[in-house]
C-alpha cells in the first residue's frame, strides 16, 4: 500500500487540478457568454496559463491511481475495478440527467444548451463537463490490455512502457485534426485521442517510481522547455495561442506536468495543505456539480449588472468550489453521500 505521505501528495496534486478546472469554466463561460468583453485580455490569459496543462496533468493523476488502485502489488483486483467502473457510469448517468434537465428548465442562465434529444444520446456524445467521466471509463476498460502486457513482459516492460508513450504521444498530437469537429463527433474521438497519452504517464509512474521523466534534473528542463514554447506561441498568436495548435498542446503539457508533479511530491508539505487535501479526496463531487453553480453566478452577476473581472471570477470560483464541497460533506455527515455517490464500491473497514 501506499504511505500515508504518499496518498496526500497525490489528494493534494488532485486538488489542485481541480481547482485549476473550476476555475477554467468561470472563465470560460465569462468568455463564451460576452460576459465583459472589456475584460477578455483578462479572461484570454488565465485560459492560456490553465489549459496548457490543467485538464493533461488531472488525467495523470488519474492513470496513477488506475494502476495503484486495481493492479498493485502486481495482481489484478478484479472485484474493486468492476466496482469502480460501475459506480463511474451510475454517476456519469445520474449526473448526466440532473444536470441536462436544470439546463432545459433553467436554459436562459446556461451557455451550453440542453434539450431531450441531448439526454438521450448521453452515451454516444456526452454533456459538458461529463466527457472527462466518459473517457475515463472507457480508458479504464482498454488500459486493461496494456497493463496485462506489461506484467507479462516483466523486466522488459519499460520497453513496451515506452513504445506505447510514442505512439500515443503520435495519436495525441494527429487529435488536432479532430478539434474543430470536436462537439459534431460520436464517442469523444477527439479526447480519447488526445488524454490517452497523459493516463498512459501516470500509469507509467505508478509502475516505475524511478521513472526519469519525474526526477529533478530532467522534469526542470522539461519545464523549462515547456514554458518557452508557451512564450513561442503566446508571441506568434498572441492571446489564442493555446487554440490547440498541432503538435504544441501535446509537447507543452508534456514538459510541464513532470515539473509540478515533483514539486508537489517533493517540496509541498502534507500538513500545510489539508485543503488541497480535502478538494483532492472529494474530486469527484466537486467535478460533477461544480458547473450548475457557475452558470447560476454567471447569470447571477449579469442580472445584477456587475461586471468587475477579478471579483466576479474569484466570487464565482469560491461558490462552485466549495459549496459542492459543503454539498458532498454535509452528505457524509447523514449517511447519504455513499448512496448518491459510491453505490457500488465496497464500505472501508
Amino acid at each position: 500500500m501506499e504511505s500515508e505521505k504518499r496518498i496526500k501528495y497525490i489528494d493534494s496534486l488532485r486538488g489542485f487540478a481541480l481547482i485549476l478546472v473550476v476555475l477554467g469554466h468561470v472563465v470560460v463561460g465569462y468568455m463564451y457568454a460576452n460576459f465583459n468583453l472589456d475584460a477578455n485580455g483578462i479572461y484570454w490569459n488565465i485560459y492560456n496559463a490553465i489549459y496548457t496543462f490543467h485538464m493533461p496533468l488531472l488525467m495523470v493523476v488519474s492513470g496513477y491511481l488506475y494502476h495503484k488502485s486495481y493492479f498493485g502489488q502486481g495482481e489484478f483486483k478484479k472485484d474493486r475495478f468492476f466496482r469502480h467502473l460501475l459506480n463511474m457510469v451510475y454517476v456519469y448517468i445520474l449526473f448526466s440527467f440532473l444536470t441536462g434537465g436544470l439546463k432545459i428548465v433553467f436554459s436562459a442562465a446556461v451557455r451550453e444548451k440542453v434539450d431531450w434529444s441531448d439526454l438521450k444520446g448521453i452515451f454516444i456524445r456526452p454533456i459538458a463537463p461529463f466527457w472527462y467521466i466518459y473517457i475515463l471509463v472507457i480508458y479504464y476498460v482498454v488500459f486493461i490490455a496494456f497493463e496485462y502486457i506489461a506484467d507479462k513482459l516483466k523486466d522488459r516492460s519499460v520497453w513496451f512502457m515506452w513504445a506505447l508513450f510514442a505512439g500515443l504521444a503520435a495519436v495525441s498530437v494527429i487529435s488536432m485534426n479532430f478539434h474543430d469537429s470536436r462537439e459534431a463527433s460520436p464517442f469523444e474521438i477527439f479526447h480519447l485521442m488526445f488524454y490517452g497519452l497523459f493516463f498512459w504517464m501516470g500509469i507509467m509512474y505508478a509502475r516505475r517510481d524511478e521513472l526519469f521523466l519525474f526526477k529533478a534534473v530532467p522534469a526542470a528542463v522539461l519545464f523549462i522547455i515547456g514554458i518557452g514554447l508557451c512564450v513561442y506561441l503566446w508571441r506568434v498568436n498572441g492571446l489564442t495561442y493555446i487554440t490547440y495548435t498541432f503538435g504544441y498542446s501535446t509537447a507543452v503539457a508534456v514538459c510541464l506536468i513532470p515539473g509540478i508533479w515533483y514539486v508537489f511530491e517533493r517540496f509541498v508539505p502534507a500538513e500545510k495543505t489539508r485543503l488541497l487535501n480535502i478538494i483532492g479526496s472529494h474530486s469527484l463531487e466537486i467535478y460533477v456539480m461544480h458547473t450548475v453553480f457557475t452558470s447560476a453566478i454567471r447569470f447571477a452577476f449579469k442580472k445584477a449588472e456587475y461586471y468587475q473581472p477579478i471579483v466576479t471570477i474569484v466570487v464565482n470560483l469560491l461558490i462552485s468550489l466549495f459549496v459542492p464541497l459543503l454539498i458532498a460533506i454535509v452528505l457524509e455527515k447523514i449517511k447519504l453521500h455513499r448512496w448518491v455517490f459510491r453505490p457500488f464500491v465496497k464500505k472501508q473497514k
